[in-house]
């Protein structure tokens, strides 16, 4: 990644067909058109199986825009816990995809949902079978993959906002606190909870959850050089 500013974008739950899917494209259509690095920080599709016969068009749309804005921009994409097995199929295709943890220099990025392993029930055995090997070797061979898997997402996105966005700041914080000291870095960013806060690190650095896209179209705007973030509609971009 450059010292270029970059967008940062968490959980679009964007989906084909889904009222959000024009204004996601325009929203990178818009992007395209400024300099500025992109780090997509997890749950962008509401779900994405990247596996034959279980990706869409606007699996395969993403996919070439990516292809093609990777030669203008850095691209950064770390898998939430809607996303399974893009590391394997795109990383270093689409930009640099991450499983878990994306970090430089500068800053750590991750999409949250792994903290303190809170994500339980339904969904964490959702979460260990659709990104387990077995689970690989599964969706290639049953029949019936693409109905279960349609099953499976409408199950999971009813059951997997409540357990999230009520993690305490204080545990967010540890969390954060612990992590930009083992790694250095003055800049720890998560998704996941859906609501944009900011906190004081205590190396003089800040720790910052991104707002979900999904909800108001926001975006966060990160500058190297200053080590400033600011929240900002998408619209915004391509004047600031």
């Amino acid at each position: 990644m450059t010292s270029k500013s970059i967008v940062l974008i968490s959980d679009a739950h964007v989906a084909s067909g889904a009222p959000n899917e024009a204004e996601f494209k325009a929203m990178l259509e818009n992007i395209a058109h400024t300099d500025f690095d992109l780090l997509f920080l997890g749950d962008i599709m509401d779900l994405w199986i990247a596996k034959d016969g279980y990706e869409d068009d606007l699996h395969r749309w993403f996919v070439a825009w990516c292809r093609r804005e990777k030669e203008h921009r850095s691209i950064i994409y770390v898998e939430g816990n809607h996303e399974f097995f893009v590391v394997d199929r795109y990383d270093g295709d689409i930009g640099t995809v991450r499983k878990t943890r994306y970090q430089n220099d500068m800053l750590v990025a991750e999409h949250g949902h792994n903290i303190l392993g809170r994500t339980i029930g339904f969904n964490r055995l959702f979460i260990a079978f659709c990104k387990s090997r077995f689970a690989n070797f599964v969706l290639k061979i049953v029949p019936f993959g693409q109905k279960l898997v349609l099953w499976l997402k409408k199950s999971f996105g009813s059951n997997g906002r409540t357990l999230f966005n009520g993690l305490p700041d204080d545990i967010l914080c540890s969390w954060a606190n612990t992590v930009s000291a083992e790694t250095a870095c003055k800049n720890v960013f998560i998704g996941h909870f859906h609501s944009f806060r900011e906190f004081d690190l205590p190396n003089g650095g800040k720790f910052r959850i991104l707002p979900a896209w999904k909800i108001d179209q926001k975006v966060v705007l990160y500058e190297p050089d200053s080590h400033r973030a600011y929240l900002c509609d998408w619209r915004e971009l391509s004047s600031t």
